[in-house]
Protein backbone atom coordinates (compact mmCIF):
# COMPACT_ATOMS: atom_id res chain seq x y z
CA UNK A 1 0.00 0.00 0.00
CA UNK A 2 2.83 2.42 0.58
CA UNK A 3 4.27 1.97 -2.84
CA UNK A 4 0.47 2.95 -3.77
CA UNK A 5 0.56 6.33 -2.12
CA UNK A 6 3.91 6.68 -3.24
CA UNK A 7 2.69 6.34 -7.09
CA UNK A 8 0.22 8.51 -6.43
CA UNK A 9 1.97 11.43 -4.72
CA UNK A 10 4.59 10.99 -7.63
CA UNK A 11 1.65 11.51 -10.29
CA UNK A 12 0.58 14.49 -8.39
CA UNK A 13 3.96 16.30 -8.12
CA UNK A 14 4.18 15.05 -11.51
CA UNK A 15 0.71 17.37 -12.74
CA UNK A 16 2.06 20.55 -10.79
CA UNK A 17 5.60 20.17 -12.11
CA UNK A 18 3.84 19.90 -15.94
CA UNK A 19 1.88 22.74 -15.99
CA UNK A 20 4.87 24.80 -14.76
CA UNK A 21 6.91 23.90 -17.50
CA UNK A 22 4.04 24.37 -20.10
CA UNK A 23 3.59 27.78 -19.03
CA UNK A 24 7.10 28.45 -18.95
CA UNK A 25 7.65 27.02 -22.23
CA UNK A 26 4.60 25.96 -24.52
CA UNK A 27 2.54 29.13 -24.03
CA UNK A 28 5.17 31.09 -25.51
CA UNK A 29 4.90 29.36 -28.84
CA UNK A 30 3.83 32.30 -31.51
CA UNK A 31 0.98 30.42 -33.25
CA UNK A 32 -2.48 29.08 -32.49
CA UNK A 33 -1.78 26.18 -34.46
CA UNK A 34 2.10 25.57 -33.66
CA UNK A 35 0.79 26.26 -30.48
CA UNK A 36 -1.80 23.26 -30.52
CA UNK A 37 0.39 20.61 -31.93
CA UNK A 38 3.30 21.23 -29.44
CA UNK A 39 0.78 21.13 -26.32
CA UNK A 40 -0.52 17.47 -27.51
CA UNK A 41 3.08 16.25 -28.15
CA UNK A 42 4.65 17.83 -25.29
CA UNK A 43 1.49 16.48 -22.97
CA UNK A 44 1.48 12.71 -24.50
CA UNK A 45 5.74 12.51 -24.16
CA UNK A 46 5.25 13.87 -20.73
CA UNK A 47 2.69 11.70 -19.20
CA UNK A 48 4.35 9.57 -21.31
CA UNK A 49 7.41 10.00 -19.17
CA UNK A 50 4.84 9.90 -16.30
CA UNK A 51 3.95 6.36 -17.02
CA UNK A 52 7.05 5.00 -17.38
CA UNK A 53 8.62 6.43 -13.64
CA UNK A 54 5.68 4.73 -12.50
CA UNK A 55 6.93 1.43 -13.64
CA UNK A 56 10.05 1.69 -12.04
CA UNK A 57 8.75 2.44 -8.58
CA UNK A 58 6.14 -0.69 -8.98
CA UNK A 59 4.18 -3.41 -7.26
CA UNK A 60 6.12 -6.82 -7.81
CA UNK A 61 2.94 -9.51 -8.39
CA UNK A 62 6.26 -12.11 -9.59
CA UNK A 63 9.14 -12.37 -11.85
CA UNK A 64 7.13 -11.42 -14.82
CA UNK A 65 3.70 -9.51 -13.76
CA UNK A 66 3.93 -5.80 -12.39
CA UNK A 67 1.51 -3.76 -10.88
CA UNK A 68 1.14 0.13 -10.62
CA UNK A 69 -1.06 3.14 -11.55
CA UNK A 70 0.47 3.69 -14.96
CA UNK A 71 -3.24 3.58 -16.24
CA UNK A 72 -3.95 7.12 -14.77
CA UNK A 73 -1.16 8.53 -16.55
CA UNK A 74 -3.28 8.33 -19.67
CA UNK A 75 -6.48 8.08 -18.05
CA UNK A 76 -5.84 12.00 -16.84
CA UNK A 77 -3.93 12.93 -19.91
CA UNK A 78 -7.04 12.22 -22.01
CA UNK A 79 -9.66 13.54 -19.93
CA UNK A 80 -7.87 17.30 -20.15
CA UNK A 81 -5.92 16.96 -23.54
CA UNK A 82 -7.32 14.62 -25.55
CA UNK A 83 -6.92 11.05 -27.27
CA UNK A 84 -4.05 12.09 -28.96
CA UNK A 85 -1.67 12.99 -26.07
CA UNK A 86 -3.21 9.43 -23.97
CA UNK A 87 -2.22 7.70 -27.14
CA UNK A 88 1.31 9.29 -27.87
CA UNK A 89 1.43 8.86 -23.79
CA UNK A 90 0.42 5.08 -24.22
CA UNK A 91 2.88 4.31 -26.56
CA UNK A 92 5.97 5.98 -24.51
CA UNK A 93 4.92 3.27 -22.01
CA UNK A 94 4.41 0.35 -23.83
CA UNK A 95 7.40 0.87 -25.45
CA UNK A 96 9.20 1.38 -21.73
CA UNK A 97 7.51 -1.62 -20.75
CA UNK A 98 9.25 -4.02 -23.02
CA UNK A 99 12.99 -1.95 -22.59
CA UNK A 100 12.57 -2.06 -18.89
CA UNK A 101 11.67 -5.73 -17.96
CA UNK A 102 12.13 -7.45 -21.53
CA UNK A 103 10.08 -8.55 -24.85
CA UNK A 104 7.77 -11.29 -22.90
CA UNK A 105 4.53 -12.35 -23.41
CA UNK A 106 3.69 -10.58 -19.90
CA UNK A 107 5.61 -7.32 -21.19
CA UNK A 108 3.61 -7.57 -24.75
CA UNK A 109 0.23 -8.02 -23.35
CA UNK A 110 1.01 -4.94 -20.57
CA UNK A 111 2.32 -3.02 -23.65
CA UNK A 112 -0.97 -3.73 -25.74
CA UNK A 113 -3.27 -3.30 -23.08
CA UNK A 114 -2.41 0.03 -22.01
CA UNK A 115 -3.07 0.60 -25.75
CA UNK A 116 -6.31 -0.17 -25.78
CA UNK A 117 -6.62 1.92 -22.81
CA UNK A 118 -5.94 4.87 -24.35
CA UNK A 119 -8.36 4.04 -27.42
CA UNK A 120 -10.95 3.13 -25.01
CA UNK A 121 -10.60 6.19 -22.65
CA UNK A 122 -10.59 8.47 -26.09
CA UNK A 123 -13.78 7.23 -26.83
CA UNK A 124 -15.23 7.47 -23.13
CA UNK A 125 -13.94 11.08 -22.99
CA UNK A 126 -16.33 12.15 -25.77
CA UNK A 127 -19.41 11.01 -24.02
CA UNK A 128 -21.98 13.72 -22.45
CA UNK A 129 -21.39 12.88 -18.98
CA UNK A 130 -19.93 15.46 -16.73
CA UNK A 131 -15.99 15.33 -16.86
CA UNK A 132 -15.34 13.28 -12.91
CA UNK A 133 -17.93 11.07 -14.29
CA UNK A 134 -15.85 10.16 -17.56
CA UNK A 135 -13.06 9.91 -15.46
CA UNK A 136 -14.41 7.29 -13.68
CA UNK A 137 -15.48 5.60 -16.42
CA UNK A 138 -12.36 5.77 -17.68
CA UNK A 139 -10.59 4.10 -14.90
CA UNK A 140 -13.27 1.71 -14.40
CA UNK A 141 -12.47 0.84 -18.17
CA UNK A 142 -8.69 0.35 -17.40
CA UNK A 143 -9.37 -1.70 -14.05
CA UNK A 144 -11.26 -3.97 -17.00
CA UNK A 145 -8.56 -4.37 -19.39
CA UNK A 146 -5.80 -4.58 -16.57
CA UNK A 147 -8.62 -7.53 -15.24
CA UNK A 148 -8.68 -9.54 -18.59
CA UNK A 149 -4.91 -8.77 -19.42
CA UNK A 150 -4.44 -10.75 -15.88
CA UNK A 151 -7.21 -13.36 -16.08
CA UNK A 152 -5.32 -14.40 -19.52
CA UNK A 153 -1.95 -14.75 -18.28
CA UNK A 154 -2.18 -16.04 -14.87
CA UNK A 155 -5.49 -18.43 -16.39
CA UNK A 156 -6.84 -17.83 -13.01
CA UNK A 157 -9.67 -15.48 -12.87
CA UNK A 158 -9.76 -15.58 -9.15
CA UNK A 159 -6.04 -14.64 -8.98
CA UNK A 160 -6.79 -11.64 -10.80
CA UNK A 161 -9.79 -10.71 -9.16
CA UNK A 162 -7.67 -10.61 -6.14
CA UNK A 163 -5.15 -8.28 -7.53
CA UNK A 164 -7.94 -5.88 -9.10
CA UNK A 165 -9.73 -5.81 -5.68
CA UNK A 166 -5.96 -4.84 -4.11
CA UNK A 167 -5.58 -2.32 -7.25
CA UNK A 168 -9.23 -0.77 -7.12
CA UNK A 169 -8.92 1.22 -3.52
CA UNK A 170 -5.78 3.21 -4.47
CA UNK A 171 -7.20 3.47 -8.29
CA UNK A 172 -10.03 5.10 -6.87
CA UNK A 173 -8.62 7.41 -4.01
CA UNK A 174 -5.37 7.93 -6.46
CA UNK A 175 -7.97 8.81 -9.52
CA UNK A 176 -10.28 11.51 -7.42
CA UNK A 177 -7.00 13.07 -5.94
CA UNK A 178 -5.65 13.27 -9.61
CA UNK A 179 -8.93 14.56 -10.73
CA UNK A 180 -8.84 17.56 -8.31
CA UNK A 181 -5.95 18.59 -8.63
CA UNK A 182 -6.38 18.34 -12.69
CA UNK A 183 -9.39 20.11 -12.44
CA UNK A 184 -7.81 22.95 -10.52
CA UNK A 185 -4.62 23.50 -12.31
CA UNK A 186 -7.29 23.68 -15.49
CA UNK A 187 -9.09 25.96 -14.11
CA UNK A 188 -6.49 28.21 -12.87
CA UNK A 189 -4.60 28.19 -16.37
CA UNK A 190 -8.19 28.81 -17.91
CA UNK A 191 -8.55 32.18 -15.41
CA UNK A 192 -5.26 33.17 -16.04
CA UNK A 193 -5.47 33.10 -19.95
CA UNK A 194 -8.72 34.86 -19.15
CA UNK A 195 -7.57 37.66 -17.15
CA UNK A 196 -4.25 38.29 -19.47
CA UNK A 197 -6.47 38.85 -22.50
CA UNK A 198 -8.45 41.07 -20.84
CA UNK A 199 -5.64 42.84 -19.25
CA UNK A 200 -3.95 43.39 -22.35
CA UNK A 201 -7.17 44.54 -24.18
CA UNK A 202 -7.62 46.97 -21.05
CA UNK A 203 -4.13 48.07 -21.72
CA UNK A 204 -4.38 48.75 -25.64
CA UNK A 205 -7.56 50.61 -24.71
CA UNK A 206 -5.95 52.94 -22.34
CA UNK A 207 -3.29 53.47 -23.94
CA UNK A 208 -4.79 54.31 -27.29
CA UNK A 209 -7.23 56.51 -25.94
CA UNK A 210 -8.02 60.51 -26.61
CA UNK A 211 -8.48 61.20 -23.37
CA UNK A 212 -6.29 61.90 -20.36
CA UNK A 213 -6.15 58.35 -18.08
CA UNK A 214 -4.57 57.37 -14.85
CA UNK A 215 -5.28 54.74 -12.06
CA UNK A 216 -4.02 54.43 -9.06
CA UNK A 217 -3.57 52.38 -5.71
CA UNK A 218 -5.75 52.90 -2.92
CA UNK A 219 -2.10 53.79 -1.62
CA UNK A 220 -2.28 56.44 -4.47
CA UNK A 221 0.60 54.92 -6.72
CA UNK A 222 -0.15 55.13 -10.34
CA UNK A 223 -1.05 51.39 -11.28
CA UNK A 224 -1.76 52.55 -15.55
CA UNK A 225 -1.25 55.74 -17.09
CA UNK A 226 -1.23 56.20 -20.72
CA UNK A 227 0.89 58.87 -22.71
CA UNK A 228 -1.92 61.49 -23.02
CA UNK A 229 -2.48 62.02 -19.69
CA UNK A 230 1.16 62.91 -19.94
CA UNK A 231 0.61 64.99 -22.71
CA UNK A 232 -1.54 66.97 -21.08
CA UNK A 233 0.58 67.71 -17.86
CA UNK A 234 3.56 68.04 -19.72
CA UNK A 235 4.91 65.33 -18.00
CA UNK A 236 8.00 63.45 -20.07
CA UNK A 237 9.28 60.34 -21.34
CA UNK A 238 7.27 57.55 -21.32
CA UNK A 239 4.64 56.64 -19.38
CA UNK A 240 5.17 53.20 -18.29
CA UNK A 241 8.22 54.98 -16.12
CA UNK A 242 5.91 56.42 -13.89
CA UNK A 243 4.02 53.27 -12.79
CA UNK A 244 4.33 53.16 -8.87
CA UNK A 245 5.13 56.25 -8.52
CA UNK A 246 2.95 58.19 -5.64
CA UNK A 247 0.56 60.42 -7.92
CA UNK A 248 0.62 63.19 -5.92
CA UNK A 249 3.73 64.13 -6.90
CA UNK A 250 3.28 64.37 -10.15
CA UNK A 251 0.40 66.57 -9.25
CA UNK A 252 2.40 68.38 -7.25
CA UNK A 253 5.18 68.67 -9.67
CA UNK A 254 2.74 69.76 -13.07
CA UNK A 255 0.56 71.92 -10.90
CA UNK A 256 2.44 75.26 -12.12
CA UNK A 257 0.65 74.40 -15.35
CA UNK A 258 -2.71 74.86 -13.73
CA UNK A 259 -4.14 78.32 -13.53
CA UNK A 260 -5.16 77.66 -10.16
CA UNK A 261 -2.60 75.01 -8.93
CA UNK A 262 -3.75 75.56 -4.96
CA UNK A 263 -7.00 75.04 -5.84
CA UNK A 264 -6.31 72.01 -8.25
CA UNK A 265 -4.47 70.09 -5.52
CA UNK A 266 -6.73 71.00 -3.16
CA UNK A 267 -9.69 69.34 -5.38
CA UNK A 268 -7.54 66.12 -5.82
CA UNK A 269 -6.88 65.46 -2.21
CA UNK A 270 -10.62 66.07 -0.95
CA UNK A 271 -11.71 63.86 -3.96
CA UNK A 272 -10.01 60.97 -2.89
CA UNK A 273 -10.84 61.77 0.45
CA UNK A 274 -14.01 61.70 0.05
CA UNK A 275 -14.47 58.78 -2.81
CA UNK A 276 -17.24 60.35 -4.60
CA UNK A 277 -17.50 60.28 -8.50
CA UNK A 278 -17.28 63.90 -10.06
CA UNK A 279 -18.08 64.11 -13.93
CA UNK A 280 -17.15 67.01 -16.42
CA UNK A 281 -15.38 68.79 -13.84
CA UNK A 282 -13.75 71.79 -15.55
CA UNK A 283 -10.30 72.15 -15.22
CA UNK A 284 -8.50 75.67 -16.63
CA UNK A 285 -4.27 75.28 -17.55
CA UNK A 286 -2.26 78.67 -17.87
CA UNK A 287 -2.19 78.26 -21.52
CA UNK A 288 -6.40 78.31 -21.93
CA UNK A 289 -6.90 75.05 -22.36
CA UNK A 290 -10.37 73.99 -20.39
CA UNK A 291 -10.02 70.26 -19.66
CA UNK A 292 -13.15 68.50 -18.58
CA UNK A 293 -12.27 65.50 -15.10
CA UNK A 294 -13.90 62.41 -14.62
CA UNK A 295 -13.28 60.33 -11.55
CA UNK A 296 -14.67 57.07 -10.30
CA UNK A 297 -13.91 55.05 -6.91
CA UNK A 298 -13.53 51.99 -8.14
CA UNK A 299 -14.56 49.35 -5.90
CA UNK A 300 -14.85 45.09 -5.69
CA UNK A 301 -17.99 44.42 -4.28
CA UNK A 302 -17.50 46.56 -1.17
CA UNK A 303 -13.70 46.21 -1.03
CA UNK A 304 -12.21 50.01 -2.53
CA UNK A 305 -9.29 49.12 -4.61
CA UNK A 306 -8.67 52.30 -6.59
CA UNK A 307 -8.72 55.19 -8.12
CA UNK A 308 -9.73 56.31 -11.73
CA UNK A 309 -9.10 59.41 -13.35
CA UNK A 310 -10.05 61.08 -16.79
CA UNK A 311 -9.23 63.79 -18.48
Amino acid sequence: MSQLLFNITLIISFMFAASIVREQIIYRVEGINRYKMYRLIYYGCSYGLLGSILMIYTIKIDSTIILDLRFLAVTIVCLYAGMVPAIIAACIIGIMRLLLFGITASGIIGAATIMVMALLSGWTVRLPYRPFIRFQLMNSISLLCIFFSLSFLFKDIMHAATIIIYLLPASFIGGCLMYLVGRYIYVSRVTTSQHKKLSKMFSVMVQNAKTGTMIETPEREVAVINQTFCDMFDIPGPPNQYVGLKSNQLFLSHAPMLKDPARFLKTVESTVYSKESIVDEEITFINGKIYARDYIPIYEGHVYIGHYWEY
